[in-house]
């Protein structure tokens, strides 16, 4: 017989055994919710499920220590000082800046690992060694996010000539890759593809396996990057069906904790809020209220967290993204009473897609389908046809030079794709883009072009659960009328609107989907008894 769940007289709190999440007492509850660049207050119905994340895991005291045990004793691999020799040619690949929001506190896991890994490269009289910033299809770092990154010792060593970020466009940079069978060829960083060794150093901070957060995604070609997308929607594994270089990967495990210093409170329950949190709940709704919203995104894309790393694993990439994900199952898995007619949850304050703070209608459009799909794998916690009500306040605009080619997508190509549900994997040709918009991507930070039409594939999966979204907030109508969406200023409207389709509703509160991912239980009464 299994063991029974402790339930908790607190709403949201899960019991001893992660299993279920408790049911809030009859009545309305009210709710302060960080969802796009505002704080908003939400009032909720009764008996509405309430899910929130799990205390962060305690991070490592050694993580220099960790790093060097875990390249010394590897998953299904030799050790890393066995694969390294003089004359070869080695490529570190390192996540970009966007794999974990808020921004990691310094020094960065990345630099850590950089210092272990060049330190066992100096020792090994490895010379020709680059390092390479793997933003796929993202926006390219700037120098300031490098150095930040990897440290100002490790930048003024190997910048700008062997530390550099990715171009997914230059095509005197990208290079077919072999495949053992007949699948498609794939393009991706020439300096890569020739390397003796790869070693991919990789951070995850959820509980679902990401094709993204590979290395082949992280240094292909904007064409490949459709490719891959594809592979992936289809059950292709890429990673297994490719040739290439030897890989070593480093990869780790991140907490939770995404809220530091004084916004600790914002992921926590509110229910086990003080006195003091309180207050700076409403100092920070007021704050937020009073600046204007550019200055409310910067604000916001400066935030740092206080995310650590718990876990670190090394060697094989497959066995090591096994690792890491049974590690950050114990942290962001969480078992519910089954998936729910109606999901409230919120739309994040920055993108990782551009770091600025910038939110535009098709980011939200992507927002609203990895909310349904992307945390929960399999089993997601929305039924199919079910509703989401995606909570955003602050602005929605296109920025062209950030975003180049976003505002065309959005009039043009996306109402035929709505209404057909295709998912082409080419940009329509009507939809031309300029010299002036690839070379803002080189040297200025922007997207690449045909960004909008990558977005859109990212966000099939999500779109296959066909759930009916409501916008709740502030955003103009006419936004969610161009994305099929209803509208509504507050949940209460939203509700009253879908009693329309009268049906017994199970409600599921979601206020930070990043940092918990709901598993659904089919029969949680045969399980206690």
């Amino acid at each position: 017989m299994s063991r029974q769940p402790a339930y908790s007289a607190l709403a949201g709190v899960v019991g001893e055994d992660d299993r279920e999440v408790a049911i809030s007492d009859p009545g309305a509850a009210s709710r302060c919710l960080l969802s796009g660049e505002r704080l908003m207050d939400l009032q909720l119905p009764a008996a509405v499920r309430m899910i929130y994340p799990r205390e962060p895991m305690r991070e490592l005291r050694d993580l220099p220590g960790a790093l060097r045990f875990a390249c010394l004793h590897p998953e299904q691999s030799a050790p890393l000082p066995q694969l390294l020799r003089p004359g070869m040619k080695l490529t570190i690949a390192v996540e970009d800046a966007g794999a974990v929001l808020p921004a990691l506190p310094r020094p960065d896991w990345r630099q850590s690992a950089l210092e272990c890994v060049l330190d066992f490269a100096d020792h090994a009289a490895v010379e020709d060694i680059h390092i390479v910033f793997a933003t796929a299809c993202n926006r390219r770092m700037n120098a300031k996010e490098m150095r930040r990154l990897c440290g100002a010792a490790i930048y003024e060593r190997f910048a700008p000539d062997r530390l550099y970020s990715h171009d997914c466009l230059d095509a005197s940079l990208l290079e077919a890759l072999p495949t053992d069978g007949p699948g498609p060829q794939l393009e991706v960083s020439r300096r890569a593809a020739s390397s003796d060794l790869i070693i991919y150093l990789s951070l995850h901070a959820g509980a679902q396996n990401d094709l993204r957060k590979s290395w082949l995604f992280g240094l292909c070609s904007m064409r490949s990057a459709a490719l891959l997308l594809e592979m992936d929607r289809q059950g292709v594994d890429p990673l297994a069906s490719s040739a290439g270089p030897r890989i070593f990967q480093i990869e780790a495990a991140i907490n939770s904790r995404a809220f530091g210093g004084g916004l600790d409170f914002l992921q926590r329950n509110e229910d086990r809020w003080s006195a003091i949190d309180r207050r700076k709940s409403h100092a920070l709704q007021r704050s937020l209220s009073r600046l204007r919203s550019d200055y409310t995104g910067r604000l916001l894309a400066r935030m740092r967290g206080a995310r650590q790393c718990a876990a670190v694993f090394a060697g094989d990439p497959i066995r090591v993204r096994r690792r890491i994900l049974r590690t950050n199952q114990k942290q962001y898995c969480i078992r519910t009473a089954g998936p729910a007619d109606i999901l409230i949850s919120a739309a994040p304050p920055i993108s990782a897609f551009h770091l600025q703070g910038a939110m535009n209608p098709l980011l939200l459009h992507y927002a609203a389908a990895a909310i349904c799909s992307n945390f929960y794998g399999d089993q997601p916690l929305l039924h199919p046809g079910g509703d989401l009500l995606l909570c955003y306040s602050g602005r929605l605009d296109f920025d062209g030079f950030a975003f180049p080619g976003y505002q065309e997508f959005f009039e043009e190509a996306l109402p035929e794709l709505l209404l057909s549900g295709e998912t082409a994997l080419q940009t329509p040709k009507r939809l031309q883009y300029s010299s002036e918009a690839q070379q803002a991507y080189r040297t200025e930070g922007a997207l690449p072009p045909g960004h909008a039409m990558l977005l859109w594939i990212m966000g099939s999966r999500g779109r296959r659960l066909n759930a009916r979204v409501t916008l709740v907030g502030d955003a103009p109508p006419e936004i969610a009328d161009a994305l099929g969406w209803q509208s509504a200023a507050t949940v209460d409207q939203a509700l009253a609107q879908l009693q329309a389709n009268s049906f017994e509703h199970s409600i599921v509160y979601l206020p930070q989907p990043s940092l918990c991912c709901p598993q659904v239980l089919p029969d949680i009464a045969a399980e206690k008894s």
